[in-house]
């Protein structure tokens, strides 16, 4: 799973980039992606699909990552409404993780699923780094 940070959507946008690869976003993301979609006067490829319409998400698990993240990671201001794609984001790593772990058990090979982030936001990479450590993190010059 190839996971889009705001900023490599804006990355994208700007560069009206057309994709090769599959990539997805979370729905917090999406809602920022289509601000800057109206801004920079151009639309986020097809190639970019919903986190949430994977076979990998479960929204039940998915919201109680959110819910821990948003209490265990600071950065995010409901005032200016900043820092919800990062907690979004580490939620849905969290989520893929667990329900790949809990999808492997029992079968002979497991079906980890490959977890990809694309941002240039360091804050972000420190806490991915702290949250998964079966998380790539590539910066926004390797999307195809």
């Amino acid at each position: 799973m190839k996971i889009l940070d705001t900023n490599a959507v804006n990355h994208i946008l700007k560069r009206r980039l057309n994709l090769d690869d599959d990539y997805c976003v979370t729905d917090d993301i999406k809602e920022e992606a289509e601000i800057a979609e109206s801004v920079i006067g151009t639309k986020l490829s097809s190639k970019v699909e919903l986190a949430s319409s994977s076979a990998l998400f479960d929204r039940t698990l998915y919201l109680a990552h959110y819910k821990n993240m948003l209490n265990k990671h600071s950065g995010r201001s409901f005032y200016n409404m900043t820092g919800f794609g990062d907690i979004s984001i580490l939620a849905l790593l969290k989520t893929v993780e667990e329900t790949t772990k809990d999808q492997s058990q029992g079968r002979l090979f497991g079906t980890d699923e490959v977890l990809e982030v694309f941002t240039e936001d360091q804050s972000l990479i420190k806490k991915i780094t702290l949250e998964s450590s079966k998380t790539k993190v590539f910066k926004n010059a390797n999307i195809k």
